[in-house]
């Protein structure tokens, strides 16, 4: 079954042995098939995945100094730690296992407007202020699943649980809390060279969202945000704990060759809804966030050489529910308002190139390029943000090795640029809010270019363990002459 892509790998690893072959199996079906993250999404097709078995423990560290602003919701900055495992394992002739399990602690720098977790998942409706300051933040992800080949059947499951906690330690204090548990089963079926499957996925999603001042003479205003500048004006001020429940559910079909050559294709549709709701108004269910996603991929891959081309769009709504005066703490909701509507879409083609020159050094490439963009407006302020952008990005690289050892070296060019965009503002809840808003038009409208650099040293230490050694840097340029960096470095051990 591993023929196809060891017939693409046999070059590289003619030298090469024991753990040494795996991981350099292990990278470069990665680097080829990234493309088709969609359909190796699908649990029963991970079986035909051609990952070699192998276990890896990798710990990590990534700075990125303050710099000026991109997205102030986000933070300007940061440094974290990182532990991952990551197994993949075939455990008979017709059954394949795999999981990832990894721990980050971390702080965002100058986290702003924004005093809500998972800020892309739940906006416009986050909590807010013009103060903020530093977050720190500890995340544990689970992720595991297993497939099966019966007869011609192909069948499996996946589970993955997220657990964040974000915290700030000087006021304003939030204290967050996000449990995100999601799920999936498919069913497929396998014929000459190719492989077909179907997939139901379906996850739950809980956020706490409280926040306190310590010290009272200097509380301030805090927003609950409804899009584009604008606030429920009623509810904000001190009422600061709220909760966001929601649920996803969705289905994606795809097919695949059961080597690594020839085409894959997938198709996906998601359905996310969530509620943010108040905790100290009797659970007042303050907006809801409905959104529809369409992704679909296909790639071609032949020995040296594939070419992909991946689409998505997504359509956001968002509600304001509004309610009459409370009777016995309890507010009669009154009627709704579609206040809030956002689409964003992206299409990227990407394309690949391997080239050995030797039996010991191969060479590589992988360009891309696409258009993406966003439009949002809220309804009754009349305001509107939208940016449609074009990508372009190439990434090169140098893989030498010997039986023992292996030097890899890449360099990277991406960027954006922006070919039309707008900011309306009418009404805005501050002067502040409003400042914001044109420093992320300005970030969009400027561009942005990012420089990469990166090595990796991978040595045998006997047939079955290995040491990995691995660092980046990144520079990126944009808005009015604005610089920021980004360094990463690591260790592991590849079983």
């Amino acid at each position: 079954m591993l023929s196809g892509w060891l017939l693409i790998a046999t070059t590289m690893v003619v030298r090469a042995s024991g753990v040494l072959q795996k991981i350099m199996e292990r990278q470069h079906y990665a680097y080829a098939m990234s493309a088709s993250s969609q359909a190796m999404g699908i649990a029963a097709l991970r079986y035909y995945s051609q990952e070699p078995s192998l276990s890896a423990l990798t710990v990590g560290f990534t700075s990125s100094p303050s710099a000026a602003d991109r997205l102030p919701q986000l933070g300007n900055g940061g440094r974290a730690w990182e532990v991952e495992a990551t197994a993949f394992h075939r455990i008979g002739e017709a059954d394949c296992v795999w999981g990832e399990a990894g721990y980050t602690n971390g702080r965002r720098y100058d986290v702003r407007w924004n005093e809500t977790s998972d800020f892309l998942l739940v906006y416009p409706y986050v909590m807010a202020d013009g103060r903020g300051g530093n977050l720190n933040y500890e995340q544990y992800t689970l992720h595991g699943g297993y497939a099966r080949a019966w007869h011609r059947l192909l069948y499996g499951f996946a589970l993955g649980y997220r657990a964040l906690s974000e915290y700030r330690q000087r006021d304003p204090r939030p204290n967050n809390t996000v449990a995100d548990l999601e799920g999936s089963l498919s069913v497929g079926y396998f014929w000459h060279t190719y492989a077909a499957a179907l997939a139901v996925e379906a996850s739950k999603y809980k956020q706490t969202n409280d926040l306190v001042y310590f010290n009272d003479l200097g509380a301030q205003m805090e927003y609950h945000l409804t899009g584009i500048g604008n606030d429920f004006a009623r509810f904000s001020g001190n009422n600061n704990s709220t909760f966001f429940k929601g649920h996803r559910i969705g289905a994606r079909i795809g097919m695949t060759p059961r080597t690594a050559l020839g085409l894959t294709a997938s198709a996906r549709y998601e359905h996310l809804h969530i509620d943010k709701v108040m905790s100290n108004l009797n659970r007042l269910v303050l907006n809801e966030i409905g959104e529809d996603t369409w992704t679909g991929e296909a790639s071609w891959q032949q020995r040296r050489w594939g070419a992909s081309v991946r689409g998505t769009y997504a359509d956001r709504r968002g509600t304001d529910n509004l309610y009459g005066d409370a009777v016995s703490n309890i507010y009669p909701k009154i009627g709704s308002l579609d206040n809030y509507e956002s689409q964003r879409y992206e299409v990227m083609l990407t394309g690949y190139y391997e080239m050995p020159l030797n039996e010991h050094l191969q060479v590589g490439a992988r360009p891309s390029t696409g258009m993406s963009g966003f439009e949002s407006t809220h309804a009754s302020s009349g305001n509107r943000l939208d940016t449609h952008q074009w990508h372009y990005g190439l990434t090169a690289y140098g893989d030498w090795h010997n039986r023992k050892d292996r030097v890899v070296l890449n360099a990277a060019i991406n960027g954006r640029q922006e070919t039309d965009g707008r900011l309306t503002l009418n009404e805005m809840s501050s002067p502040e809010l409003g400042e914001a808003l044109n420093g992320i038009h300005t970030y969009l409208h400027k561009g942005e270019t990012r420089l990469g650099l990166g090595l990796e040293y991978d040595h045998a230490i006997n047939a079955t363990w290995g040491i990995t050694l691995r660092g980046g840097w990144e520079h990126a340029t944009y808005g009015e002459g604005c610089h920021a960096n980004n360094y990463k470095v690591g260790v592991g051990i590849r079983m």
